[in-house]
């Protein structure tokens, strides 16, 4: 269980779910670093947290602010979905081999659940393979390489929602990767859902080393 007052260092903080987490971490009364590639635009629409500079893919940038954090949060994505993308592959990667550097134990990310065997018609024949392919095969190298290769000791956790949609939120699930206990889901996931939901994993110390799914039940 998370106490008050940790320190919180957020990738990818001035995006659309960054920007969620970062004010669930103040709201709790966490001290939270956000990083950012423009720190004083950010410093204008959040003064509340310490900005750094940094680029996800070169740990020299970032690895003195990992010190004495409690949690890491990856909320990155990619910049476009034309060009071909290392975001997850290498910048997840690398952060977590710098957390591993600096002795940061616990990491909390989002990737995407485009697997799964019950989505829509409409994203499984057209969406993935035709608008966001170049994002998802980078997601599928970074997963493969997580449950393959990495042996470390960074606790993290993956966290992996649906096609994104408008809402209020509320009534998100969880449930653990390539089980069948997400079948039946309505496949779709809202940003303030997946926020709440990494908050959660957080202050409960959910799902060690583990790959949830994050969406909501049918009706």
């Amino acid at each position: 269980m998370a106490s008050s007052n940790q320190h919180v260092l957020v990738f990818g903080a001035t995006g659309r779910i960054g920007q969620l987490v970062v004010n669930k971490c103040l709201e709790a009364g966490h001290q939270v670093t956000g990083v950012t590639r423009n720190p004083e635009a950010a410093m204008k629409k959040q003064p509340k947290i310490k900005w750094i500079k940094a680029d996800a893919l070169d740990p020299k940038t970032y690895e003195d602010a990992l010190v004495g954090q409690d949690v890491v949060f990856g909320c990155t994505g990619s910049d476009g979905i034309k060009e071909k993308t290392v975001i997850f592959s290498q910048g997840y990667a690398r952060i977590i081999e710098a957390m591993e550097r600096k002795g940061v134990k616990r990491l909390i990310a989002i990737t995407s659940c485009h697997d799964h065997p019950n989505a829509g018609w409409f994203f499984r024949r057209f969406v993935k393979p035709c608008i966001l392919n170049n994002i998802y095969a980078d997601i599928e190298v970074f997963e493969t390489w997580l449950r393959k290769e990495y042996r470390g000791t960074v606790d993290f956790t993956i966290l992996r929602p649906f096609e994104f949609k408008k809402g209020k939120g509320g009534k998100y699930v969880m449930a653990e990767s390539y089980t069948a206990e997400s079948t039946g889901w309505n496949y779709k996931s809202i940003d303030v859902d997946v926020a709440d939901a990494m908050y959660e994993v957080f202050k409960k110390n959910l799902y060690l080393k583990k790959y949830v799914d994050v969406g909501n039940k049918k009706g």
